[in-house]
């Protein structure tokens, strides 16, 4: 019971953080990020060689170029039913397009805003800005 309790009130404070994230980038500084790319968690870097922002550029053009080219890793059984389709004389794109439909394979999701999670990932940090937000809310409530 206290998982519950405690996994809602989580889940509520990054998604408020989310939320008043999402209304800053796309109303005050104009971004055009989604408000599934402020919650879902950034990749990890080595960032002693080189910015964070620049490695994640470059891994974001990898998997979109792998992603259109349905170059993904199948395990041994996906593997096993991509030569049993290829055999009768389906495509490779055709197959692999079935797979991700069906919910068998996944592609490796890019709508991410690229936060360097060493200090806090994106869940963190909307959980502290919920947090804030709700604390100040009660405040204010409070005083009236």
């Amino acid at each position: 019971m206290h998982d519950i309790i405690g996994g809602f009130i989580v889940l509520t404070l990054v998604h408020i953080g989310a939320a008043l994230r999402f209304v800053y980038h796309r109303f005050i500084i104009r971004d055009n990020y989604s408000y599934h790319s402020l919650i879902t968690e950034s990749p990890v870097f080595d960032c002693s060689k080189e910015s964070y922002k620049e490695q994640f550029k470059r891994w974001k053009q990898r998997q979109i170029q792998r992603n259109q080219a349905y170059d993904i890793d199948l395990d041994e059984e996906q593997q096993q039913t991509l030569e049993m389709f290829l055999k009768e004389g389906r495509s490779k794109k055709e197959i692999i397009q079935g797979m991700i439909e069906t919910g068998e394979l996944k592609l490796i999701d890019v709508d991410i805003y690229p936060r360097n999670p060493e200090y806090f990932s994106n869940r963190v940090l909307d959980g502290i800005i919920g947090l804030c937000f709700l604390i100040i809310l009660i405040l204010i409530i409070h005083y009236i």
